[in-house]
């Protein structure tokens, strides 16, 4: 593990302010349907609401 206190590092790979990645939705069949980055009411509630959809 290294640390990257500036995000020089993820800027060579992303761009500096685009956060990381909190959540993933993979489908039954293995398929990403959905990635979430920086919390967001409304986002989380529609992720919860696509979670429901799939299980039932």
């Amino acid at each position: 593990m290294g640390l990257d206190p500036n995000a020089d590092i993820f800027a060579k790979y992303a761009l500096r302010d685009s956060g990381i990645t909190r959540n993933v939705l993979i489908d039954r069949e293995g398929k990403i349907v959905k990635m979430t980055r920086l919390y967001n009411e409304e986002e989380f509630a529609s992720l919860v609401k696509q979670i429901n959809e799939m299980l039932t």
